[in-house]
């Protein structure tokens, strides 16, 4: 990050500098365990927690300034009289603008990334794709939220040719408060689906959520879309800027075709007379590549380029990573999970062939953030699983839900466990040479434990 002064900080935010400074700040921290020398310690306050409790073990780490509530320096003066603030309204609210005023300092093009799934997959293609360009900012790891963007633009510099940012939500406004702190010139949907319904009235309520990036984009205004998603296509008509269309199934410039798939489960195909071999698992990526490919395309690389780029990529931690144990395929996709995400899973599942005496497995824990509807959503995946003939495995409460579905489907065994190293436990005691095995869960139901123990137990 480029070196601030209190002084420029409060100017951008609207803040008072007390206490003097103590030079230019050259980072950001929202974690006083991570705080680096020369920080800036943003102070955020949460339902759980309060970063005000913190500062002064963020300066004690070597933070030279914090952004504060301005509500909250009188109850402090005693035991931050030394320390360089910036008093503000609002903490978060103050990064925020800090992160605009940083990402308007540079002409970059910026493509921000959303969806209901495969925004990280996508977003790892996208920044692959444009290496040709120079080095590109993406965002790392889950920093996809109101706090996550602002830190990750935060980190632009004077050598970057271009930014890619993921934007999750779980709230309508979410992503327009996002979009409009990235400014970005394109704008990627991958695609939508069943996740956050808890947050939204109806599922065009989830869409329109999705669709408020398209009102941020700024320059070109470069929108980038799936063919195949009913509710985008529907979305797109009230759209007069340009669009870049990617699918396998409609008609689009960029399509696929050729589509085959290794016994890894890895797809390659052909799209614009390019050939692109992914190396992570799923048929469901293609569509993350295409979409890659053609946000590349719009900012000037050829899908060629973009392909060789993309065919580098490494599946992301959790993300449909294949792995062999023992004799067994795991494919660990234990990242998060919605009915959507894990229909395309077990899709997977099932294009790939068990061995001699192997099985399909699905070992599936609970769907959060589903609302009303998260009962009747899990019972529906139990039935699909039960259609598919895989056998199933569950973990927790949700995860019995899905069992009761696919038993109410007329699955007959459904092993349920209540912890995941129980189920690693019945895993290594019952599985054979030539099993296929899904691990899918989301984040709070940490099913990743499963394969860590099922590791474990057999290295």
């Amino acid at each position: 990050m480029d070196a601030y002064s209190p002084e420029q900080i409060a100017e951008i935010t609207g803040g008072t500098v007390l206490n003097g400074s103590q030079g230019p700040v050259t980072g950001v921290s929202i974690d006083s365990r991570r705080v680096n020398k020369g920080d800036l310690f943003v102070a955020v306050t949460t339902q759980t927690n309060d970063g005000h409790r913190f500062v002064g073990d963020a300066f004690a780490k070597g933070a030279r300034a914090a952004l504060v509530d301005r509500r909250k320096v009188e109850a402090h003066l005693r035991e931050w009289d030394i320390y360089t603030l910036i008093a503000v309204d609002d903490p978060v609210a103050a990064l925020q603008k800090l992160a605009r005023a940083h990402r308007r300092k540079f002409a970059i093009p910026v493509v921000a990334v959303t969806g209901s799934n495969g925004k990280t997959t996508t977003k790892e293609f996208i920044a692959s794709a444009l290496a040709g360009l120079g080095p590109v900012l993406r965002t790392e790891g889950t920093l996809n939220n109101h706090l996550g963007v602002p830190l990750t633009l935060l980190e632009i510099t004077q050598e970057h040719r271009a930014g890619v940012v993921e934007m999750g939500m779980n709230h309508a406004g979410e992503i327009h408060l996002l979009g409009t702190i990235a400014e970005a010139t394109v704008g990627v949907i991958t695609n939508t689906g069943q996740a956050h319904l808890e947050s939204f009235p109806s599922f065009d309520a989830l869409v329109d959520a999705k669709w408020e990036l398209v009102g941020t984009l700024t320059g070109d205004r470069m929108l980038v879309l799936n063919r195949d998603d009913v509710g985008l296509v529907a979305r797109a008509r009230r759209w007069d800027g340009t669009i870049r269309w990617f699918g396998i199934e409609s008609d689009c410039a960029f399509k696929a075709s050729a589509l085959q798939q290794g016994q890894d489960g890895c797809w390659s195909f052909v799209v614009n007379g390019s050939e692109v071999q992914l190396r992570i698992p799923g048929r469901h990526m293609v569509y993350n590549a295409l979409a890659a490919i053609a946000a590349a395309d719009a900012l000037g690389i050829p899908a060629g380029e973009a392909a060789v780029g993309i065919s580098r990529t490494e599946p992301a931690d959790r993300r449909m990573r294949s792995l062999w144990i023992r004799g067994v395929l795991v494919l660990d996709d234990a990242y998060n999970a919605n009915p959507t995400s894990v229909r395309a899973a077990l899709q997977t599942l099932m294009t790939l062939e068990p061995g001699k005496s192997g099985r399909r497995i699905a070992v599936l824990g609970g769907m959060r953030e589903l609302g009303e509807q998260s009962l009747a959503l899990h019972r529906e995946v139990g039935s699909y699983v039960a259609g598919l003939g895989v056998n199933l495995l569950t973990v927790g409460e949700l995860g019995n839900i899905i069992a009761q579905g696919a038993r109410s489907a007329g699955a007959s065994e459904t092993p349920g466990f209540e912890t995941q190293e129980a189920c690693a436990e019945w895993l290594r005691n019952n599985l054979r040479e030539g099993d296929v095995v899904l691990v899918k869960g989301s984040r709070s139901e940490h099913m990743e434990l499963v394969i860590d123990h099922l590791q474990k137990a057999l290295s």
